[in-house]
């Protein structure tokens, strides 16, 4: 097997693992679907910003690949990059608003979670750099690995802002 298809399998084994434990966290919260409707809307404008910021995105994008300034063989990684940073944009503005997470179901338990993806891809990342893989492939899965690990990061640092805020929020509230 090639160091690519070995490192995607890894990838892949990755995010099932990934999207499993969502799975199941999700099934354990009582109230998954619990949210009210200031969520809902909250939910539906963060899609919103989402889309618009991927619709910019892919028009910039094509001006750039038909200006000849980006090379086509990494316009695959752009579309990967613009659809992470679509979903790291409806992710950031739910969690700012409260609105990620339903009733009863706490954004504390997304953090193991997080650093544990935060950890699987820096160890990637540090496998890729190790083994000095210069081909397309190898520079585009390097780009997917990167920027998973970007998005995990974001997500962890939002989760991180807005607890700061809450607490002191409810400190406020007390005095």
């Amino acid at each position: 097997m090639s160091d690519t298809f070995t490192v995607a399998f890894i990838i892949g084994i990755i995010m099932v693992i990934t999207v499993a434990v969502i799975s199941v966290l999700a099934h354990r919260a009582d109230s998954r679907h619990d949210f009210d409707e200031r969520q809902a809307l909250l939910r539906g404008r963060g899609h919103q910003f989402a889309w618009y910021g991927a619709a910019v995105m892919t028009v910039v994008l094509i001006f750039l690949e038909q200006m000849s300034l980006i090379p086509t063989l990494s316009i695959s990684a752009a579309l990967i990059l613009i659809m992470l940073v679509s979903m790291a944009i409806f992710m950031d503005y739910c969690i700012m608003n409260d609105a990620l997470f339903s009733k009863g179901n706490s954004r504390k338990k997304y953090i193991p979670l997080c650093i544990g993806n935060i950890a699987l891809y820096a160890a990637i990342i540090i496998g890729l750099a190790n083994s000095g893989n210069q081909s397309a492939d190898g520079y585009f899965i390097i780009t997917l690995v990167i920027s998973l690990l970007a998005l995990f990061v974001n997500i962890l640092i939002f989760i991180g802002i807005k607890s700061v805020m809450d607490s002191k929020e409810a400190a406020h509230e007390e005095s």
